[in-house]
């Protein structure tokens, strides 16, 4: 269980630390639009959609982080209740991801590398998933052998 532990943490901060990165990039192209731009934002309609793609990636990645922050604090307090929201999430984006692959097969253009990047991120995803959902069932029946639950046992019973 110790490699699903620490594949679980690299995972965990990896999502944590990119997450955050994006949302600090993010932040930064805005301001720097905002300052070439001065108050043309509101008035260019491109721009504005180019402003709400950015808040949409950060609302994005602050959920991946709130999530990634949920998993790593149920495999350091061996909560696995806390790994779901993770595993829900991966479930969604592998949705997306096969949604994105069936979208590009009904536009009448090439889209090879679109369907190769989705293809790409489903196996990823689907690794993350199996990784976090082994080590979660293996939390959860670690939860169910209490040795202190044995040893009340032991003393109720003597023939333990």
């Amino acid at each position: 269980m110790g490699i699903q532990v620490n594949a679980g943490y690299f995972i965990g901060y990896w999502d944590v630390y990119s997450g955050g990165a994006t949302i600090v990039i993010s932040l930064l192209f805005m301001a720097i639009g905002a300052a070439n731009g001065g108050n043309q934002i509101i008035d260019d309609s491109s721009t504005v959609a180019i402003a709400i793609a950015f808040l949409i990636i950060i609302l994005y990645c602050a959920i991946m982080v709130a999530v990634a922050g949920f998993l790593i604090k149920g495999m350091q307090n061996n909560r696995p209740m806390l790994m779901i929201p993770f595993l829900v999430v991966i479930l969604m984006k592998i949705v997306a991801y096969l949604c994105g692959i069936t979208a590009t097969f009904l536009w009448s253009g090439k889209a090879e590398t679109l369907r190769l990047v989705c293809a790409i991120n489903i196996v990823i995803e689907s690794v993350k998933f199996v990784l976090i959902y082994n080590l979660y069932c293996n939390l959860r029946n670690e939860e169910r052998i209490d040795p202190e639950a044995i040893m009340q046992v032991g003393l109720i019973y003597e023939k333990f």
